[in-house]
């Protein structure tokens, strides 16, 4: 596919592109990384619970925020709840650790993740060419978190309309609902949009409520072998060079 063909597709009603993280603009291994963030967190909890009964529960209750589609609770809501019902320990002695944790520890992990070459460039043109731009990756960290991985990725300088997190978000990927949010937080329709990302699960169901995506190849993720559609696809120097020349 030729980025003439590109310029063809996708339409001038394009203002806003969002973008995942992970595998996107940022490389991390995730069958590395999400098993080192546990054993890190659980150290910090260590005083209170064995290390392998703490990492159930914090999955089980991070299985239950991304499954939780109640608009009146933010992801953090549904996450803490699950937590201290699990854990049998008030907020006020489990969130001033967990808090400790994003504050000192998390930040090392930085060790496990490498820069996309392309990730600051393929940013610098969409804010040169005046886009809105959005961090549309997974809301299951808070705020804190998502800024360390974006200065991970070298990224983390700009000035984004929104970098989804656990507490503003009340969705997860890959609910429609989660993309929905997106939208009405930016206030933009879905024919102003772009979703730019790698994985087949959580990023091309965009297209499900009319959000037109960008499948990124470099780290393609697709654990489920599951057949796909995708409006546009290549790699993030493509997607660059595409915004060079211009979606419309």
């Amino acid at each position: 596919m030729t980025n003439d063909k590109w310029a063809l597709t996708v339409t001038v009603m394009i203002t806003t592109l969002l973008f995942d993280l992970d595998n996107t603009l940022l490389e991390n291994n995730m069958d590395r990384f999400v098993p080192e963030f546990l054993y890190a967190l659980a150290a910090r909890f260590g005083h209170l619970f064995s290390r392998d009964w703490f990492i159930q529960q914090v999955l089980i209750c991070t299985q239950k925020m991304v499954a939780d589609q109640d608009p009146s609770k933010t992801n953090q809501d549904v996450f803490f709840e699950n937590l201290v019902r699990r854990l049998g320990h008030p907020l006020s002695v489990l969130k001033p650790i967990l808090d400790q944790f994003y504050a000192q520890d998390f930040d090392r992990l930085k060790l496990l993740a490498k820069r996309v070459p392309e990730a600051k460039d393929t940013m610098q043109e969409a804010f040169n060419q005046g886009y809105k731009v959005a961090i549309a990756t997974n809301p299951i960290f808070p705020l804190g978190a998502m800024m360390s991985r974006l200065n991970w990725a070298g990224i983390s300088d700009f000035q984004y309309a929104l970098v989804t997190s656990y507490e503003v978000m009340h969705f997860c990927k890959p609910h429609a609902g989660y993309y929905q949010e997106i939208l009405n937080i930016l206030n933009v329709k879905v024919h102003q949009c772009l979703m730019v990302g790698d994985d087949i699960k959580n990023d091309l169901p965009a297209l499900s409520i009319g959000i037109r995506t960008f499948l990124v190849t470099n780290f393609i993720q697709n654990l489920e072998k599951k057949k796909y559609a995708t409006t546009l696809q290549g790699s993030l120097r493509d997607f660059r060079k595409m915004l060079k020349k211009g979606l419309g």
